[in-house]
């Protein structure tokens, strides 16, 4: 696989609310985090190129974020295809969130 990944990833499972304008809001698991995007995975059918916004918080403590997203992937998850989270969406943040970072590394530091 070809990697276009510009920023470190981070393994780290976080709850996920994510919206699009006038449709409501949806729950999403992401286990795979950087600054400037996130895999997670989801129920609803997306379609690349869609924009939604993320609303996340990376430990319970910390700052409840919200980012506008575009779609950038969009895959058929094969270990769960009637279930929950059967879709997996990769998204790329509007802007770089680099406060992010440090968060993610304390995160995966602990679950190591």
């Amino acid at each position: 696989m070809d990697e276009r990944r510009q920023q470190k990833r981070y393994q780290c499972t976080l709850l996920v609310r994510f919206g699009k304008e006038g449709q409501g809001e949806w729950a999403a698991v992401s286990r795979n985090v950087s600054q400037t995007g996130l895999l997670m995975a989801v129920g609803p059918r997306l379609k690349v190129g869609e924009p939604i916004s993320l609303t996340f918080r990376v430990t319970p403590e910390s700052e409840e974020l919200t980012v506008s997203a575009t779609i950038v992937r969009v895959l058929e998850r094969a270990e769960d295809p009637r279930g929950y989270w059967p879709h997996q969406v990769a998204v790329e943040f509007e802007e770089s969130l680099p406060g992010l970072e440090p968060l993610l590394e304390a995160v995966e530091a602990k679950s190591v």
